[in-house]
């Protein structure tokens, strides 16, 4: 998997943004490349589109391409006719797999509405904590092949949850040197919730711990509803 940043600038919506990596970048990054006084305040500069999009042309048939690693595709500092542009990109290239992740589903559904989720592009959300579960009612209100929940950075036990209607969850611990703590069982559980519903696992390691494996197993699983070219 590789990652394509179309744009860079955000805004914090929930604890899970605390420790976003973007924080970390020299302050010169965010003032002189893209004249913004913070990343996270929702200004919002735009890489290199023509160059961006040329990376993901170079990639083998059906590869998984994470989109905006260094914002949010559905805050509302991103106008809808960038998403639309975006979105025509998707559609012409149907041989690639478009991986789209939101901590504002809310918006993610308004913009689906009206228009349609392309075959190749799989609509997901962040949920942290039990408080940011009802994330998921909305994502599932999403017509799309595949709906994904990312469980990174997970913060404390989900517990018992429904993942009827989600085709894929990833989970992980947070990174970096001021990572919170992560217990495996939290991941375990979730393994245990997604194999008895059907769901697709993916396991992202956590800080602290020697590899991405969760008791000795890799778990990196496609969704079984993934269209390819």
């Amino acid at each position: 998997m590789i990652s394509v940043n179309l744009a860079y600038g955000c805004k914090r919506v929930s604890p899970g943004c605390d420790n976003c990596y973007i924080a970390r970048y020299p302050f010169a990054y965010h003032t002189k490349r893209f004249g913004l006084k913070t990343p996270f305040e929702g200004e919002v500069g735009y890489f290199d589109y023509a160059r961006q999009t040329k990376k993901v042309e170079h990639q083998p048939k059906n590869s998984v391409i994470f989109v905006n690693a260094l914002t949010d595709t559905f805050g509302n500092f991103i106008p809808d006719s960038k998403r639309d542009e975006w979105h025509d990109f998707f559609r012409s290239h149907p041989e690639y797999q478009f991986m789209l992740l939101t901590k504002r589903p809310g918006k993610m559904m308004t913009y689906y509405k009206t228009r349609s989720v392309p075959d190749n592009v799989w609509v997901g959300t962040t949920v942290e904590s039990r408080r940011f579960i009802p994330r998921i009612k909305l994502l599932k209100a999403i017509d799309a092949n595949v709906r994904w929940v990312c469980f990174e950075p997970l913060l404390e036990d989900i517990g018992e949850i429904d993942l009827q209607g989600v085709h894929l969850i990833s989970v992980g611990g947070e990174s970096g040197p001021h990572a919170r703590s992560f217990d495996p069982e939290w991941a375990r559980n979730l393994l245990r919730v997604a194999r008895a519903q059907g769901v697709a696992y993916s396991y992202l390691g956590a800080r602290g711990f020697s590899d991405d494996k969760l008791d000795g197993v890799a778990y990196d699983e496609m969704p079984a509803t993934m269209k390819l070219a």
